[in-house]
Parts: structure tokens; C-alpha cells; sequence
């Protein structure tokens, strides 16, 4: 699967999306759909960790720009924040995330980090409920 959607751990804090080589808009479409389902299924804010599985992984197809409102349109409304994990050497998708930021509500304004360990340390300093296990 090029994008796999799951708790990243058991306190349902935040929802990861491990993105792995190229992947389609209608996969990322279905991704969004689990995560929301994953949300609807505990009665707390919760964060979304986009988490590729190296420098380059993230699919950027022509049409970027026009389905960023994919993102925004079919959140959950209790997704209340959204970190974003770089590895090094990622400066053009570092520049979209900046474009991403432009479309987003000010709550959700993207977050951006270059581990997985930098974005639990990041949510157990912003969710009461990610500091029982970050």
C-alpha cells in the first residue's frame, strides 16, 4: 500500500500516514476517509503525522495545487493540528507545504519537523492527550 493510515500509538492521539513511494490523489482521498473514520472513533481532538519513508517519497503530480482542497474539504473537524515530517534534501515539497499553509484554516496550519520523534515530542507539548504516552 503506498499510504498506510493508522494510530501511531495507543493513546489514538495522532493518526499517522506512512507514505511509501508514489502514490495517487484517489489513494490519498481513501487515506483521508480511514483517518476520519479512525477519528469518529474516539471522542478527542487529534493530530495527523504525515510521515514519509524517505527524502523524496511524497508524489507531487501536476495537478498539486488544485487538489490541496482535497485536504481541507474532507478532514475530520477534530483534527485539530497537522505535523508534517521532512527528511532532509525535501525542500521542494518543504515549498508546497508553505502553499498548503496559504489554504489551510489557522488552526490546522501545517508543522514542520524532520523526524517522527520530533513530532511526538512537538504533540506532547500541544494535546493533553498525546503527554500519557509521547
Amino acid at each position: 500500500m503506498p499510504i498506510h493510515v493508522g494510530w501511531d500509538d495507543h493513546t489514538h492521539a495522532a493518526v499517522r500516514f506512512d507514505l511509501h513511494g508514489y502514490w495517487s490523489w484517489a489513494a490519498f482521498v481513501g487515506a483521508i476517509a480511514q483517518a476520519n473514520t479512525l477519528v469518529e472513533s474516539c471522542e478527542q481532538d487529534v493530530a495527523l503525522i504525515f510521515y514519509p519513508d524517505r527524502a523524496g517519497a511524497w508524489h507531487l503530480s501536476s495537478d498539486f495545487l488544485s487538489q490541496l482542497r482535497l485536504l481541507r474539504q474532507k478532514r475530520h473537524p477534530r483534527i485539530r493540528r497537522l505535523v508534517v515530517v521532512l527528511h532532509r534534501g525535501d525542500a521542494v515539497v518543504c515549498n508546497m507545504i508553505k502553499v498548503l499553509a496559504r489554504v489551510l484554516p489557522p488552526t490546522l496550519q501545517p508543522v514542520l519537523v524532520e523526524t517522527l520523534a520530533d513530532a511526538r515530542h512537538f504533540l506532547a507539548a500541544q494535546l493533553p492527550s498525546a503527554r500519557a504516552s509521547y
